[in-house]
């Protein structure tokens, strides 16, 4: 099966960063996407700073053991998301870089083949888009939750979209103008999925959302 990805983002002045990573270890696809906002006075500088340390993770992962061992090592690799991001919470409270407690909004996911791990926290989003029945079905899989939190784990099907991002996008952007947009059946490129993306994203700061950042993955 293979995964197509695209994303948008535009600034402003507390800002939201965007992490979007592919390898491909002896034919195994392994993706980390993810957007992180801070709060506070420096929202830019937590959030990037977050985005740096789990992209550190990352690139410290064992393709080797990921690739032979997909199914027993999902759970695992969660977990080790999770104290990563905690592990940057109390570097970003003890330098003062965030208000004591103010915690990094993001949501992400982790998909190795067609095995996927999605987390969310705060006001990060996670929208899955599904051609199932000869319709679009829209789930959102929306948490607030004060800890990163696992918010699914399963297999992916052929034609599903995941559009990751925050309220700031969601708050104005109908389920309507997404199932319009990102029609499954009709965006079927790399290309294709930016332009749309692009169009919601510009359609969305029109109407009064800020720090717009978007990544969409669509299976074929």
């Amino acid at each position: 099966m293979d995964i197509l990805s695209t994303c948008y983002c535009r600034q402003g002045k507390q800002g939201v960063s965007l992490l979007l990573q592919q390898y491909r270890y002896k034919g195994v696809r392994i993706i980390f996407a993810c957007i992180f906002m801070g709060m506070g006075e420096n929202m830019g500088r937590a959030g990037g700073y977050m985005a740096e340390q789990t992209l550190q993770w990352f690139r410290g992962l064992n393709l080797k053991r990921l690739a032979r061992g997909k199914e027993k090592y999902m759970e695992r690799l969660g977990k080790s998301l999770q104290q990563v991001i905690l592990d940057t919470d109390r570097i970003l409270d003890d330098s003062g870089i965030m208000s004591q407690g103010v915690k990094v909004n993001l949501a992400g996911m982790v998909c190795i083949e067609n095995r996927i791990l999605m987390l969310q926290r705060g006001v990060g989003r996670i929208c899955l888009i599904n051609r199932a029945f000869g319709r679009t079905h829209m789930q959102y899989l929306r948490r607030e939750q004060d800890e990163p939190t696992i918010v699914e784990q399963g297999i992916l099907q052929p034609n599903v979209g995941i559009l990751l991002s925050m309220n700031s996008f969601f708050d104005y952007i109908t389920e309507k103008m997404v199932e319009n947009g990102l029609d499954i059946r009709e965006v079927i490129s790399e290309e294709q999925m930016y332009r749309h993306l692009q169009e919601l994203g510009r359609e969305a700061e029109r109407l009064g959302g800020k720090e717009i950042g978007l990544i969409l993955l669509r299976t074929k």
